[in-house]
């Protein structure tokens, strides 16, 4: 039998004058990701705009979501392929245009890290391949 937990996202603010004190009961549900089958979300603040990105289980496969933080909109940035491992640890650009992440074992793709355009555009292959054991993206500034 599986368990499967949900991770909720809250918006908070602090309490006026209070410098980082929180004000508890301002707070209210952004989005809950059902975590279940598959480990953690890898959950990642951006740079510049109010997002975060996480991998979720979407129809059986693990895909790259946006959640606009500002708005509670949720958009999933990649539709890979059923099978395989999936996709996982997404990383924002600099300038928060794209982002980054690894696939493994994912039919019609390379093992490796790709980059994609944050409306699904643009996906690029940027280093790996067959047999090789690829980490985490991470972004020079």
């Amino acid at each position: 039998m599986e368990t499967v937990a949900n991770l909720s996202l809250f918006r908070v603010t602090a309490r006026p004058g209070s410098g980082l004190e929180l004000d508890l009961a301002s707070r209210r549900v952004l989005y809950t990701i059902p975590t279940g089958y598959g480990g953690p979300t890898q959950l990642r603040g951006s740079n510049v705009q109010n997002l975060l990105t996480f991998a979720q289980t979407v129809q059986g496969q693990s895909q790259i979501m946006v959640l606009d933080a500002d708005t509670g909109v949720v958009r999933q940035v990649t539709n890979v392929a059923p099978g395989g491992w999936g996709v996982r640890w997404p990383s924002f650009s600099p300038d928060d245009q794209c982002v980054a992440f690894n696939a493994i074992n994912v039919p019609g793709m390379k093992d490796g890290i790709y980059s994609i355009n944050l409306d699904g555009s643009g996906l690029r292959f940027i280093t790996g391949g067959s047999g090789s054991v690829v980490g985490r993206p991470m972004w020079k500034r």
